[in-house]
């Protein structure tokens, strides 16, 4: 007898160890789903028949529904699936517990909360079996690291009988990137599966023992999940049904299944377990703060998009993160709006990686809130930020109609919104971006992106910055009060600015204070960074900016020159820039090496104090081969006695044609031409006037009628055909307004 309870305690602490204690609702009760087995006096395994034990060992009390909450319509039928066995070694399929090849981990919450994963550990291959009356959908959920991304994925089969495997192709694909080290990936096999297939097989390929296997989360089939994590237990919706989660943190229960407001989910965990189909919603209560991450496994269409809001009546409801990202997801048409997001210990508000070859598309992040993210302000890396988008993978990926509008920052870093890709380099020598072959001339950037209409106030760094864009629009943000670095020695970057990208164009911004804490470089409200082409700067107004207004930064001195990182094409128009260039050592206008062929027209430029108004000077000691960089029709505008100098020690070739300078001289050097520039005062209405609000400082800074600005200029040819304020311009204005 004390060898028979020491088995089946042996055997109860097994069971627990593999996730297999789980139960499910059926007709209303609780039952068994599996076949157990015990070790008998020979080794062997053997079936255990004895009910009462059966129901002792699947009855976790831990599992079992709130009699008092029971519905008859939360009932989820799993009388189709029948657990033949839970983990498979090689030897063919054996009703045992064979671990041969197989190992269940339970420690590795760095990934998913209390989970518990499988993952093959001996060479050959390794396979999870399972039957089902009439296969219909299958969802996998793995982890794996940064560095088994290329190890084979694991394979769907699915037979009639156990002997003849086909193989399925899945239809989906969503990847999640919780940290720096792990991901998290699903793939939904649904459509074109024959129904009269009874079993369903997950296999783990034979693969090099230095490359380990991805680490199987969940399987579900026929939307019902066989979990493998350990907390919660129970059953996930299915994965083609749209469905409304609500989530209430002081009233809900996370043994509801959350579909209605009056069974509501509690936990942002609990939600985070679910796939979500086109469609759907996740609603948290107005008014409640969730403790946690919310994690969106799933992909919307463009008809039925996913939705993560709110509901009720009150305050926008508060995400409380405590490491890593608050919200995270990687699929198509997911509309998250109107949450507040903290995250003080963590690293990021939102994040948005997708791994799926090609174009993912529809993402929307809209009316939100981030504030405290990073709340020390040392963490130096661009992944920490409000916003965090990423085109990852195995394969060429990129966002198509991603939008981020009308979101506000406070008190974040290091940035507000990061948008990066592996796919956009234009050399091997770049730091990012640099899976594509540039060899065959391969660029994947990122098509109709939006970031539209926010506020950032007290970053850490750099506010917005962009990789990879392709005919990208950054506008209408307000960005104040940045680079508040604590670490010492540390570059606070540029406000706005952009790497690889290709006819992008930023408009309608207003940025100051950018005021770095160190004296370090950069600190410029925009900046035409390496690799571009044919980037726009155009109608913003930019004042205070301790780096000054505009930095051009290609190549240092690890390139050499190469031309392929060099940016080109860039045009710098109608923008306002007052007081600009108030640091140390700094310039209105930074051009460093490898700056080609830009055009700077009709800006106003007012320098009301010492300053450099142009740097042709390289702190990066890269080559002097900046050339053809073009201005004209400007208006630099000192008030008498200001110091403005230059700085002109790395440069090839400049034209200064054009362009008005009031009590500054214009620039001297071998390398500069200068052409038919003038010495007149412009007549402001109201020159010298601080403040905020682009269209209240452009009126102040419009010329008044009489001036020879407005008679003075000459034509260039496709000059974008309005001033900063909007009103047609003809070939004669100078600087960025006319009133």
């Amino acid at each position: 007898m004390k060898k028979y309870i020491k088995i089946l305690s042996f055997l109860l602490a097994l069971l627990m160890l593999l996730g297999v204690t789980g139960c499910s609702k059926m007709t209303g009760e609780w039952v068994s789903e599996r076949e157990y087995y015990y070790y008998d006096e020979d080794g062997n395994w053997t079936k255990l028949t004895d009910e009462d034990k059966i129901a002792e060992l699947g009855g976790n009390a831990a599992n079992k529904p709130d009699k008092d909450k029971e519905d008859k319509n939360d009932k989820v039928d799993t009388s189709k699936l029948q657990v033949l066995t839970d983990y498979m070694g090689n030897d063919g399929w054996e009703k045992t517990f064979d671990h041969k090849n197989m190992s269940i981990e339970s420690s590795h919450a760095d990934v998913l909360l209390d989970d518990y994963r499988v993952r093959r550990t001996e060479m050959g291959d390794g396979y999870v079996t399972y039957k089902v009356d009439g296969v219909g959908e299958i969802l996998l959920h793995y982890s794996f690291g940064v560095g088994d991304r290329y190890a084979s994925e694991p394979v769907v089969t699915v037979s009639k009988d156990g002997e003849k495997w086909d193989v399925v192709k899945p239809q989906s694909t969503t990847y999640e990137q919780f940290n720096g080290d792990s991901w998290v990936k699903y793939v939904s096999y649904y459509g074109g599966i024959d129904t009269s297939n009874q079993y369903v097989r997950v296999t783990l390929k034979n693969t090099a023992k230095f490359v380990f296997d991805p680490n199987l989360n969940f399987i579900q089939i026929n939307g019902i999940t066989e979990k493998l994590l350990g907390e919660l237990g129970g059953y996930a919706e299915g994965i083609s049904k749209a469905q409304t989660i609500y989530i209430d943190s002081k009233n809900g229960n996370d043994r509801n299944d959350g579909t209605s407001e009056d069974k509501p989910l509690k936990t942002l965990f609990a939600a985070s377990q679910k796939s979500y189909a086109p469609g759907s919603k996740i609603l948290l209560k107005a008014g409640q703060s969730f403790t946690g991450s919310l994690k969106i496994a799933g992909t919307g269409t463009e008809k039925a998009p996913i939705t993560v809001s709110s509901y009720g009546k009150g305050a926008k409801p508060v995400i409380n993160a405590r490491g890593g990202a608050a919200l995270s997801a990687g699929g198509e048409y997911i509309n998250i709006t109107g949450l507040k997001i903290t995250n003080k210990t963590g690293s990021q508000g939102i994040n948005i990686t997708t791994c799926k070859p090609g174009a993912t598309k529809g993402v929307k992040i809209t009316k939100c809130e981030f504030e405290d993210i990073n709340v020390n302000f040392t963490n130096t890396q661009h992944a920490a930020c409000g916003v965090y988008l990423k085109a990852a993978g195995k394969e060429p990926a990129w966002f198509d109609g991603l939008v981020v509008e009308d979101n506000k920052f406070e008190h974040v870093a290091r940035c507000g919104v990061v948008f990066t890709t592996d796919w956009c380099s234009r050399s091997e020598k770049q730091e990012w971006g640099h899976k594509n072959d540039v060899s065959k001339g391969e660029y994947f950037g990122s098509k109709n992106v939006a970031i539209r209409g926010n506020t950032f106030n007290k970053t850490g760094g750099d506010v917005i910055f962009v990789t990879g864009l392709e005919g990208g629009v950054v506008e209408k943000n307000l960005v104040s009060n940045t680079a508040l670095f604590r670490n010492a020695g540390e570059i606070h970057w540029a406000a706005i600015w952009a790497y690889g990208c290709t006819g992008t164009v930023f408009q309608y911004n207003e940025v100051y204070g950018n005021r770095g804490t160190n004296s370090g470089y950069d600190l410029q409200a925009f900046d035409a960074d390496i690799a571009n082409r044919d980037l726009i700067f155009q109608y913003n107004y930019s004042h205070d900016n301790d780096g000054g207004f505009m930095l051009f930064c290609s190549n240092d001195a690890t390139t050499k020159g190469e031309e392929a990182i060099a940016t080109t094409g860039t045009i710098v128009r109608y923008n306002l820039s007052v007081n600009d260039g108030c640091g140390q050592n700094l310039a209105v206008f930074d051009i460093t090496s490898s700056i080609y062929d830009s055009q700077v027209y009709n800006n106003t430029i007012y320098c009301g104090v010492p300053t450099h108004l142009v740097s042709f000077a390289n702190y990066d000691g890269g080559p002097d081969d900046s050339r053809n960089t073009v201005f004209k029709n400007n208006i630099f505008y000192a008030p008498s006695g200001t110091a403005i100098t230059y700085k002109i020690s790395r440069l090839k070739s400049a034209l200064f044609e054009n362009n008005v300078f009031y009590n500054i001289e214009p620039p001297v050097s071998p390398a500069i031409t200068l052409k038919d520039n003038k010495n007149f005062d412009p007549q402001f209405v109201e020159g010298g006037a601080i403040g905020n609000g682009i269209e209240a400082m452009a009126n102040k800074y419009a010329l008044k009628s009489g001036s020879q600005g407005l008679t003075s200029g000459i034509a260039i040819a496709n000059n974008g055909g309005k001033d900063l304020l909007g009103n047609k311009v003809n070939d004669k204005l100078m600087g960025a307004i006319a009133k």
